[in-house]
C-alpha cells in the first residue's frame, strides 16, 4: 500500500467512525467535548449536556440527511449545538471494504438566537398562509438566525409549507416537522 492509498483509508476510517458510530448525541458529543470544553492539563472540567433531537431529516434523493440538538451548560453560557450530517447515497468500494465518507457540519446558537426563531417562526408561517402560488411557483419566508442557520417555509401548488420546516445549517437543508422542532426549541429554552 503506498502513501496516497493510505490516507485514503484512513480518511475512509475516520468516515465510517463518523457515520456508522452515531450513537445518542455523537456527532454533537464529539464537537462539545473537543472544540467548546476546553482541557487543560492538570485541571478537571465539568460540562452538563442535554440531548434535544437526534433525527433524520425528510429523505432525500441523492442523500441521507441526520440532525442533532444538544443543550450544555458550561460555566456561565448556555448554548445549543446543531450537528447535521449528509452522506451520499453512494458508497466508495476499495479492496479493503466498502466506505461512507462523512464530513458533519456544526453550528452553535445562543438562547437569544433559540429565542428568535420561537419567535419568528410564527410570523413566517402566517405569510405563507396568505401565498397563492402559480403553477410552477415557489414561494419561501426565511428567518435568519445566525450567519450560519435560517429558516424557511415553502409554499407552491399542493405544499402548505407549515407542516414541515427547512432548517438550513451552513447553505444545507434538513426538513423536519415545524412542531416537533418548535416543541424541542423550547424545550432548550426551558432547560
Amino acid at each position: 500500500m503506498n502513501a496516497k492509498q493510505l490516507i485514503l483509508s484512513l480518511t475512509m476510517i475516520t468516515g465510517i467512525c463518523f457515520s456508522s458510530c452515531k450513537q445518542s448525541g455523537y456527532i454533537t458529543e464529539y464537537y462539545i467535548k473537543n472544540k467548546v470544553e476546553k482541557h487543560v492539563p492538570g485541571e478537571q472540567s465539568t460540562i452538563k449536556t442535554y440531548s434535544i433531537y437526534q433525527g433524520t431529516s425528510k429523505p432525500n434523493k441523492n442523500a441521507s440527511s441526520y440532525i442533532e440538538l444538544t443543550g450544555i451548560k458550561y460555566h456561565d453560557m448556555k448554548k445549543l449545538i446543531i450537528g447535521t450530517d449528509i452522506q451520499p447515497v453512494g458508497k466508495v468500494n476499495l479492496s479493503s471494504g466498502t466506505f461512507v465518507v462523512s464530513a458533519p457540519t456544526y453550528v452553535m446558537l445562543d438562547l437569544s438566537d433559540c429565542n428568535s426563531i420561537v419567535s419568528n417562526y410564527h410570523q413566517l408561517q402566517d405569510a405563507n398562509m396568505k401565498e397563492q402560488p402559480i403553477p410552477s411557483e415557489e414561494i419561501y419566508h426565511d428567518y435568519t438566525a445566525s450567519t450560519d442557520l435560517y429558516i424557511s417555509f415553502r409554499k407552491a401548488i399542493g405544499h402548505s409549507g407549515n407542516n414541515e420546516i427547512d432548517i438550513w445549517v451552513a447553505e444545507k437543508k434538513f426538513t423536519v416537522k415545524t412542531k416537533k422542532f418548535i416543541n424541542k426549541l423550547k424545550r432548550f429554552i426551558d432547560y
